[in-house]
């Protein structure tokens, strides 16, 4: 390995960077639920294969906006569908863009471009950079965002990785793919975005699939809690998907605090405990339920006070 470091040109680093604690390996475990998104998946996989053909990856698009409501599971589908064709992926935050420095976010990002192409070369293997949440960056423009040189050096550099598809290349020549997701991709600087700079897909979730992710977090065993989880989708029907693992997670904090009670802090005891199957509790899954849904962050700051 060492070896392929040392033939890299001066040009790259031959030593790993930081961001090689955001690279995402093939076979590697990712935490949380899984929520099938197959359409999505398909259109990610599809693009990635794009750029792994030498003869379709010039005709193809670098970047990939992945752009829908949030909670809907745009980051984990996106990830597991290039981790499952063996794509690696750089998963990037979008503090990444940000800097004190004139030319201090181009400077991150080439080094993060520079870290996926070590990898690549390391190892042999296509890789991917995602950037995640983009529309939270720096990169958005409109009435009440600043607009500073640092800015447009990251705008500029990023079209210039568009049209330059021999800077930041895998291990077979072919330039390194670029991911993005988006909540609100209008406040992103439109040049990014146009047509053969980028394609763009908009992400949903249909009910059928948020459905059946409720039936099975919470494997109603009865034709009455059967009957209690259709009815308590239905309610819910229009939360975002992470709605349904965020109530369950809740739930399940719920009944370890009750087991506590009897067997304390025996971690062994407590999975014991969890694992014995017990009817759902309704009136509490109702009850966390509306909380679930009323949960958002809020301002207890003392200016917000209005009477002590």
């Amino acid at each position: 390995m060492h070896d392929v470091v040392n033939r890299l040109p001066p040009s790259r680093p031959p030593t790993i960077s930081a961001f090689a604690a955001h690279i995402h390996r093939p076979g590697q475990p990712l935490p949380g639920t899984y929520i099938p998104s197959p359409r999505l998946e398909r259109a990610v996989q599809a693009f990635l294969m794009q750029h792994l053909l030498s003869d379709e990856s010039p005709a193809t698009p670098r970047t990939l906006l992945v752009q829908g409501p949030p909670g809907i599971g745009k980051t984990e589908s996106t990830l597991r569908a290039a981790l499952a064709m063996n794509v690696a992926v750089l998963l990037l935050p979008p503090s990444i863009f940000g800097s004190k420095h004139e030319g201090g976010g181009t400077e991150a990002v080439t080094e993060a471009l520079q870290e996926a192409e070590r990898f690549s070369r390391c190892y042999r293997q296509p890789i991917a950079v995602f950037f995640d949440d983009i529309d939270h960056s720096t990169l958005t423009v409109g009435d009440n965002t600043g607009h500073t040189v640092n800015t447009a050096d990251v705008i500029g550099h990023l079209q210039n990785l568009s049209g330059n598809r021999k800077l930041h290349v895998t291990h077979a020549g072919l330039p390194i793919p670029l991911l993005a997701t988006a909540n609100d991709a209008s406040k992103i600087a439109p040049s990014l975005f146009r047509q053969m700079r980028a394609k763009v897909i908009t992400h949903t979730v249909d009910p059928e699939t948020k459905h059946a992710l409720a039936r099975s977090l919470f494997a109603p065993a009865t034709t009455t809690e059967h009957q209690f989880i259709d009815k308590l989708y239905r309610t819910y029907a229009k939360e975002p998907i992470a709605f349904w693992p965020a109530l369950y997670s809740d739930y399940k904090a719920a009944r370890i605090q009750a087991v506590m009670q009897t067997t304390g802090f025996d971690a062994a005891a407590v999975q014991k405990a969890l694992a014995a199957r017990r009817p759902l509790d309704k009136a509490l899954i109702t009850r966390l339920a509306a909380a679930c849904r009323s949960a958002r962050p809020m301002n207890f700051l003392w200016t917000n006070r209005t009477s002590d």
